[in-house]
């Protein structure tokens, strides 16, 4: 009786749930296929005829590791030398990080560095904005390294003087571990959902790997805040308030590191899904209002319905669980074990079952092979994918919740927030 109070219970609000996500799931796939010959176009016309000047801002902390093979990505960019300048903006490092811009600027005068005290990436960022005096800035973190075309590709958008600011093509690169296995397919996926979210000029964020905007956006909408350690999301919303047009390049690719460890990964994702929260509820206003068009009406309030539909479909699969255990316990008792037929002498279609989270199931399925390939068809990515597939499908969704039950804790209790600069990379205020 207890259990069957529990279902419906359950049932009652998991339906309205099931109907909401599949409608946005068929939503994007719509605008997404109906925009496919835009797409197309975009490839077609590009004659790389356009170049504004840019500079690369490049904050970090302690990143000797890496800051030199990121810079080389940009100074060997197919893209005119005199109109790129690059910040490398130092966090308060404590490496031998210095050094090695000192040695890249006695080859390369295009090369700043500016030291920042006050901790924190959006202090680091503001530092480099304050004398940033060309067209466009990309932001590009310094794990992450650009093709040889990103920024010739990139360029060619602002021919439109609506865009205001334009996200890139994320993907992985070395990839060694179990937990980046299943990332690879996280990012590729993102590329689908990314370009669907352009279409409706719904952009949900603009991602730290490598980002470019117009100057006057942070003259016009100031720069950078703490934003609950998601600075690029609340930037994001800003501009989305002010009506800016954001594009996405689909194909201004630029290779990033992901968490090598399953408490890395666990650390990114709770600040991601943390800062999207927080910083949702400063804007809260926006939620449901026309007045912000697609991305009030839909990127936002889906948004937190996702976290939500998540977090609920988790509590329903375990008092499911909790349940079967239950019952499995009581005819143990009361009759015995016996080994259950799973193997039925004759096949009758009759049987399948038609329960509809079985058909919602299939369908979800369905989508995310349409995803996967179209997004696959889109980077051009030749690398196997069976393993890291069957990685994310069967692994990922099992330590996803945590992300989220973390996060939403977090948010919900109010605890205390620390700086971050890179991900993996965590220090007290």
């Amino acid at each position: 009786m207890m259990f069957a109070n529990i279902d419906r219970f359950f049932e009652i609000f998991l339906y309205p749930f099931i109907f909401l996500s599949l409608y946005f799931q068929v939503f994007m796939l719509y605008n997404f296929f109906s925009n496919k010959k835009k797409m197309k176009e975009e490839e077609d016309d590009f004659h790389p005829d356009f170049f504004p000047s840019v500079t690369f801002l490049l904050p970090g902390w302690n990143e000797g590791v890496h800051i030199k093979t990121t810079i080389e990505s940009i100074q060997t960019l197919d893209y005119p030398k005199d109109k790129i300048t690059i910040f490398y903006l130092d966090n308060n490092s404590s490496d031998n990080t210095k050094e090695i811009i000192e040695d890249l600027q006695s080859k390369d005068n295009r090369i700043k560095y500016i030291f920042e005290l006050k901790q924190g990436k959006h202090n680091a960022m503001n530092a480099g904005l304050e004398h940033v005096n060309t067209e466009l800035v990309a932001c590009l973190d310094v794990d992450s390294t650009l093709d040889k075309r990103a920024m010739l590709v990139a360029a060619q958008y602002f021919k439109d003087d609506q865009i205001m600011a334009l996200a890139s093509c994320m993907q992985l690169r070395d990839v060694k571990t179990f937990w980046q296995r299943a990332q690879v397919i996280e990012y590729l996926l993102s590329v689908f959902w990314r370009k669907a979210y352009s279409s409706v000029d719904a952009m949900q964020v603009m991602p730290g790997p490598f980002s470019v905007f117009r100057k006057r956006v942070f003259e016009e909408l100031g720069n950078y805040k703490k934003a609950h350690n998601a600075e690029d999301f609340e930037m994001t919303i800003r501009m989305q308030r002010a009506g800016y047009r954001i594009a996405n390049a689909h194909k201004a690719y630029v290779y990033t590191v992901g968490p090598d460890t399953l408490r890395g990964l666990i650390k990114q994702r709770v600040r991601w899904i943390r800062g999207f929260l927080e910083n949702t509820w400063d804007n809260k206003d926006m939620l449901f209002n026309k007045k912000y068009g697609n991305f009030g009406l839909f990127t936002l309030p889906f948004g937190v319905i996702f976290v939500f539909y998540v977090l609920y479909a988790v509590s329903f699969t375990v008092i499911r669980t909790l349940q079967l255990i239950y019952i499995n316990i009581q005819n143990y008792f009361a009759l015995g074990w016996h080994m259950p037929n799973i193997i039925p002498e004759q096949f009758d279609p009759f049987y399948i079952t038609t329960d509809i989270l079985f058909v919602q199931s299939i369908f979800i399925l369905t989508i995310l092979a349409i995803v996967f390939v179209t997004a696959k068809g889109i980077t051009e990515d030749k690398r196997p994918f069976v393993f890291n597939f069957i990685v994310y499908l069967f692994i990922y969704p099992l330590v996803a919740p945590v992300f989220l039950f973390v996060a939403t804790w977090k948010f919900l209790v109010k605890s205390e927030n620390k700086w971050v600069l890179q991900d993996n990379k965590v220090v007290k205020s």
